[in-house]
């Protein structure tokens, strides 16, 4: 392409004259009848030369992402370089944290209470003279965030000592994923200790995976600017994955220009970095925060592939919500248009989306995006066919706990958990309902076996429950691999049958198979306790599912009888001994089964984001629904 070729062009002759200034000042550096000082300055100055022109020899080898700058080429591959050349002293601190997972978790909990000990909390509830887990678990109970609402609201007034030993830098505000959003306080310790374990090891999986070549090659990333917000005491609240001001020298790596991660629409953010990403042939890899913003992003490009190819062809940028000096920088970062790349993309396009995205990028060696929905093996045998896709971490606001080791496996994600990076504990499933239930350390977990996590962490948070429901696969040497499974506050519980989503999930995906010729774009549940506080009715006292199906193609309204709704109910029966249990002695109604009009998940997206915390990066479907409000648009939109 003419961009790569021009820049090609001015690395030779970065190279061209910094081996003649460099071969000058070796000369120079050579001449004994120099004061030594001078020949030693000289000569550091020619082997820095020298250096240059080999870095820029080599980089004129490589394959050379569209839009790079002589400045960005060198920053983009200094960035990756030194985080390849350094990661090795914390890869090797991961294997022995690894073998030693109990030994680490130990010191990881020293680490914790030597940083807050002269906190108010840890003073509050003497914790002080606590050495070890089992201390801990004596001493302290198990948590939920209301215990820290009092603490977080002082540390938001910009009070300090109360939580954590460090100043708060941040707050991370959950996704209100299982109730209202949370604040996380994040201090600079908690950071710094977190970026030093993960970079290191994340970049060792990708290199063992997919090789140390593409050095110059963007990736993009579909983010999403959120809306910032400050506290009392003028501290940034925001997602946990928000890109601050400080990792902008980072979005050299990313085919989207600088501007372009500034964009809050979260139709226009997508379509940006769609547009610039489709714009570079030697893209790497793409980043999304979840499979279903994959999804989405996908079907944007099924759906408005003809503005795509216009736009590249003519280097416009067609969006709707854009500033205006954004849009000026966007229009001029396409150069003017590229009408053979704008060929290439319309000849793929209209044959067809299986396998677009490496169709499209035929250099990409992977698509990053963690999938707890179970969209995994939809887009492997659809749009990302040909690809390994995968989630590189077990993770939420509160921490990351696991990473995973095998990204070109097509199975569903595992993830070794991360000793270093929390203090864990474990309950038992079939104790998850309980209020105080004993709970068990890393080292005592069985294979097979369900548990909630519990964690410890260095932002003063003390025997957490967070949510996350995990099963073990196996050990990696001596510390647990695990699988996610669901969200424990996404449990449906009308009559104590506790219906995790997983179990749901697999229901609905056996109840389609009875409906020929119909897929299940989404779905959604809601309990009939929720129902009551919009509609009374004294039809049935007894409490059931209200489900909602989003299907392709939408049956029209006169078809719908065609479909058998009650194979729900039968395959809820089939996959839950205690549902069923329930069912046969009618202590549960059967479910009430609604197919909604077509676009009615992505309404309950712009609903959500509107009147919520939650950013588009976080926005995963809620499976459960929880608000009056949620479930009315559900209902309005029902065919």
């Amino acid at each position: 392409m003419k961009g790569t070729s021009f820049l090609r062009l001015k690395l030779l002759t970065v190279a061209v004259i910094t081996i003649s200034v460099g071969w000058y000042l070796l000369q120079f550096a050579s001449d004994d009848q120099r004061h030594l000082w001078k020949r030693i300055l000289t000569g550091l100055f020619g082997v820095l030369s020298m250096s240059v022109a080999v870095l820029s020899l080599w980089m004129t080898t490589m394959r050379i992402s569209y839009g790079h700058g002589l400045i960005s080429s060198y920053l983009h591959i200094i960035i990756i370089s030194l985080v390849l050349y350094t990661r090795y002293s914390m890869v090797r601190k991961c294997r022995e944290s690894w073998k030693k997972p109990r030994k680490f978790q130990e010191e990881y909990l020293k680490l914790i209470l030597k940083a807050n000990a002269a906190t108010e909390y840890i003073k509050d509830f003497r914790l002080g003279s606590v050495t070890s887990l089992s201390d801990l678990k004596k001493m302290h109970p198990l948590t939920d965030y209301e215990r820290y609402r009092p603490y977080v609201d002082r540390l938001a007034k910009c009070e300090q000592g109360v939580l954590l030993g460090d100043s708060v830098e941040r707050f991370a505000l959950t996704s209100g994923t299982t109730g209202k959003s949370k604040m996380i306080p994040y201090g600079g310790a908690y950071q710094k200790h977190l970026n030093r374990w993960l970079f290191g090891i994340f970049f060792d999986v990708r290199v063992n995976a997919f090789g140390a070549d593409g050095r110059l090659q963007r990736e993009i990333n579909l983010y999403t600017a959120p809306k910032l917000r400050y506290s009392e005491g003028g501290i940034l609240m925001a997602p946990a994955s928000v890109i601050t001001k400080s990792f902008r020298q980072f979005l050299v790596m990313y085919a989207t220009p600088a501007d372009g991660f500034s964009i809050s629409d979260p139709v226009d953010s997508v379509y940006v970095h769609l547009l610039f990403g489709l714009r570079d042939p030697y893209l790497r890899c793409v980043n999304t925060s979840f499979t279903s913003n994959l999804m989405s992003a996908m079907r944007m490009v099924e759906q408005r592939w003809p503005d795509f190819v216009r736009d590249i062809e003519l280097g416009t940028v067609t969006t709707t919500n854009v500033p205006p000096e954004v849009h000026q920088t966007l229009v001029r970062e396409m150069g003017g248009g590229d009408p053979k790349r704008a060929a290439e993309l319309k000849r793929e396009f209209e044959n067809g989306f299986e396998g677009i995205i490496k169709r499209v990028w035929p250099h990409m060696t992977h698509v990053h995006s963690p999938d707890s929905l179970g969209l995994k093996d939809t887009l492997l045998k659809s749009y990302v066919k040909g690809l390994p896709l995968f989630g590189a971490v077990l993770g939420a606001s509160e921490g990351i706990f696991g990473i995973n080791l095998w990204p070109t496996s097509p199975e569903k994600d595992e993830f070794v958990l991360m000793p270093g990076l929390c203090a864990f504990e474990f309950i038992p499933e079939d104790k998850i309902s309980e209020d105080q239930p004993e709970t068990l350390f890393i080292d005592e977990l069985q294979v097979g076996g369900v548990y909630e996590i519990v964690i410890t962490q260095l932002f003063g948070f003390y025997r957490f429950r967070y949510g996350d429901v995990i099963r073990v696969r196996r050990y990696h040497f001596n510390t647990p691999v695990v699988e996610f499974m669901y969200r424990s506050g996404q449990i449906l519980n009308v009559h104590a049958e506790k219906l995790d989503q997983h179990t749901v999930k697999n229901a609905m995906d056996a109840a389609l198979t009875h409906w020929p010729h119909v897929s299940l774009e989404e779905y959604a549940v809601a309990e009939s306790t929720l129902l009551d506080q919009l509609v009374k009715t004294d039809a049935d006292h007894r409490p059931y599912y209200v489900v909602f199906l989003e299907l392709s193609p939408p049956p029209e309204k006169d078809s719908i009888i065609n479909i058998s709704l009650d194979k729900i109910d039968e395959e809820l029966c089939h996959h839950s001994f205690t549902y069923n249990s329930f069912r046969e002695k009618g202590s549960i109604a059967p479910p009430v089964v609604h197919i909604v009009k077509p676009g009615t998940f992505d309404r309950l997206h712009d609903l959500i984001l509107d009147n919520s915390t939650t950013s588009a990066n976080q926005y995963k479907v809620p499976r459960k629904l929880r608000t009056v409000a949620t479930l009315k648009l559900m209902l309005d939109n029902s065919i």
